[in-house]
């Protein structure tokens, strides 16, 4: 499960390059930027967002690469999962509203 304060972290570490300490570390964090990715591809989808950060694309590019294909594609699959787990709960308009809030410099329209 994804939640913001996840999502929070997920995107300050690719704002701000932060590299994990360790291999092991490294591929976590890729494990939740790749699914932040697929949270937020849903996001701009569903909501109509027109912009979407490169940076974000770009991270969960490079670390699609890093992890297995089964497992990137397990990854990106629960991120879309989490945002319709969300939308079910809250409302389509309502978290598109709170994303736009909570994430100005990732998503837009």
């Amino acid at each position: 499960m994804i939640g913001f304060p996840h999502l929070r972290r997920a995107l300050l570490a690719v704002a701000l390059g932060l590299p994990g300490p360790a291999a092991l570390a490294q591929q976590q964090d890729c494990a939740l930027t790749v699914r932040t990715h697929g949270f937020l591809s849903r996001a701009q989808a569903r909501c109509g967002f027109t912009r979407y950060a490169p940076s974000m694309q770009e991270s969960a590019r490079a670390c699609t690469r890093r992890l297995s294909n089964v497992s990137g594609q397990e990854y990106l699959r629960a991120g879309s999962e989490d945002f319709d787990r969300n939308e079910r709960e809250r409302g389509r308009e309502r978290l598109c509203a709170e994303l736009l809030e909570s994430f100005p410099d990732m998503v837009g329209r």
